[in-house]
């Protein structure tokens, strides 16, 4: 840290010790050793339009790269981390609330192929303290990244909300080789479906996570949108915004790669 010239463990350190240039540099990086090696790379965690633009140079010149970035990218900024303190650590950092909007506008210009949670949660223990180096850095967000990001989508731009399950959904499995079962809605493929509902939604309020800790970055934030109905191969598991089936039955895809 003192090499770097940062000072002091409070999250604006932090935030100065992970500038964008960094994360600039090692997309380029990567970007050179997919080109030069003809490999399949996916860039994830992008928070910066910059470091889109490495991404789209890289592709004009024959790389195979994809960009993927995550929802407090685009909800949150270096501002908001430090009023919010641990829940919004993360790596790399929120950025300044120009870079936001460059990335939204990125996003909407279709240099992003797909949207992750990135869900890192960890206990309360780990997500306190003063020192913001120390701190676990991890988005504790998948109840409330999907209805929080649909909502600003929706006020920002209603009519991409359309294109969204390429984001969220076609894109990925397309990418991981999951497209003959997964992304779309076809015979033969799974009936993963989400149903949702823009409205006027009260601010998250801790006492509704089902999360095993209890915290989220998205607390007080007013979604935009509510889940009202989501289906898992077919299986209804969320009715009007209430789990109704909580056994698992994930498992692990194996991609198809034809």
């Amino acid at each position: 840290r003192a090499a770097r010239g940062v000072r002091g463990t409070s999250m604006a350190s932090y935030l100065a010790s992970r500038p964008k240039e960094a994360e600039i540099a090692a997309i380029r990086m990567a970007c050179e050793t997919a080109g030069e090696t003809g490999g399949a790379l996916h860039v994830v965690h992008v928070s910066c339009a910059e470091g889109l633009q490495v991404i789209e140079e890289a592709r004009a010149a024959g790389a195979d790269v994809t960009a993927e970035t995550c929802p407090h990218y685009l909800l949150f900024n270096a501002a908001d981390a430090v009023q919010i303190g641990a829940r919004a650590k993360c790596s790399p950092p929120l950025r300044p609330a120009g870079d936001v909007a460059a990335l939204w506008r990125s996003l909407l210009a279709g240099q992003i192929d797909t949207i992750g949670t990135d869900h890192s949660p960890a206990p309360p223990e780990r997500k306190s303290g003063g020192d913001f180096f120390a701190i676990w850095g991890g988005i504790a967000g998948c109840q409330h990244a999907f209805p929080c990001l649909l909502g600003e989508l929706h006020r920002r731009a209603p009519e991409s909300v359309l294109h969204a399950a390429r984001w969220f959904a076609t894109n990925a499995a397309e990418r991981f080789g999951l497209a003959d079962r997964k992304g779309r809605i076809a015979v033969g493929c799974d009936a993963d479906l989400v149903l949702a509902e823009f409205a006027d939604i009260p601010p998250i309020d801790p006492s509704a996570l089902l999360t095993r800790h209890a915290f989220s970055l998205y607390e007080g934030r007013e979604p935009g949108c509510r889940i009202v109905h989501v289906l898992r191969r077919g299986e209804l598991i969320v009715s009007d915004g209430v789990l109704v089936r909580t056994a698992g039955r994930g498992t692990f895809q194996r991609p198809n790669h034809g």
